[in-house]
């Protein structure tokens, strides 16, 4: 099964402790700048160089 990638660069001055969610809330908020977010369907993501062979979507991904 396909799943998107997004890749997202955030410049902030918070450091490697901040969560996530807390860190795009940052950057809509206008406390950190985003300069770069690509979106790419990938079609059989366990082929890309970065997914990390999670279990999250393994059935998702091993049954299509």
């Amino acid at each position: 099964m396909a799943l998107y990638k997004h890749v997202i660069v955030i410049w902030s001055k918070t450091g490697a402790d901040i969560e996530i969610n807390d860190l795009a809330q940052d950057a809509t908020d206008g406390n950190s700048y985003c300069s770069n977010h690509t979106t790419v369907l990938v079609g059989q993501p366990d082929t890309d160089p970065n997914w990390d062979g999670t279990e999250f979507f393994w059935n998702v991904v091993r049954d299509e």
